[in-house]
């Protein structure tokens, strides 16, 4: 979606720098100041969804061990 800020970043990921670790699911970024804290980290799905309410069973048992 062309108005959603984390597909626009997901989209961007292979040449972002601050990617961390990526699957077919999601993308792990370190986030940068002004973060509340060093080593802050974000992970965002690869697909445009709502929150964790919509995600697939799959993806949230590697959000969970992520």
């Amino acid at each position: 979606m062309d108005d959603c800020p984390a597909c626009r970043m997901n989209a961007n990921a292979a040449s972002d720098r601050n990617l961390v670790w990526a699957n077919d699911d999601w993308l792990l970024y370190h986030w940068a100041a002004p973060a509340p804290g060093l080593g802050w980290m974000l992970m965002y799905s690869r697909r445009h969804i709502p929150g964790a309410v919509a995600f697939s069973e799959h993806e949230a048992d590697v959000f969970g061990r992520v």
